[in-house]
Order: C-alpha cells, then structure tokens, then sequence
C-alpha cells in the first residue's frame, strides 16, 4: 500500500461578534453557525445556518433599539473550516 498525503494550508476565517452583558458582562452566552469554507456539492447548506443566525441576530437587534440588553455578553460566532475537521471553531475554543 502506497499511502500519497498532500499537505496544503488553507485560511480559515471565523466571523465573531457581541452584545455586551449588563449586569454580568464577563459571562458568555456562545451562539455559533458555520459557514462553508470549502465547496461542496450541497452549497445551500451553509445558507441556512448562517440564514437562521442572522434573523437571530436581527430581532435581537430590535430588541436593543427598544432599550432592552441582555444580563450576560451573548457572543455570536460563524465557524469556519467545517469541511476540514471543524477548525474554525476547535482553534477558537
């Protein structure tokens, strides 16, 4: 058996943002996605995790144009590297 590895470095991205915390702002609340970063042959698969955190994000957003904020930093975080053993998110971590 002749085994043949070819070793490429590829760039990963994360996409991270918050909402900071009121009463207890060093305390995470960790909401995560992926994003695709390879491609495949189900390219909608990314959009619809990546569709259900934005509307998240969005009536959040609502919510902190009304005055409303959460107690604890509520991190929102698109994983990237999902199809190379979920890289994005292990190196985060």
């Amino acid at each position: 058996m002749q085994v043949q590895t070819v070793t490429k470095f590829k760039t990963v991205t994360n996409v991270v943002g918050y909402l900071k915390g009121l009463t207890s702002p060093d305390r995470y609340i960790i909401v995560g996605s992926h994003h695709q970063s390879a491609y495949g042959s189900y390219g909608q698969e990314w959009a619809s995790s990546t569709a259900v955190i934005t509307a998240f994000i969005r009536a959040l957003m609502l919510k902190v144009k009304k005055g409303w904020r959460p107690d604890r930093t509520i991190v929102f975080c698109s994983w990237g590297g999902t199809a190379f053993g979920n890289i994005g998110s292990y190196e985060w971590g």
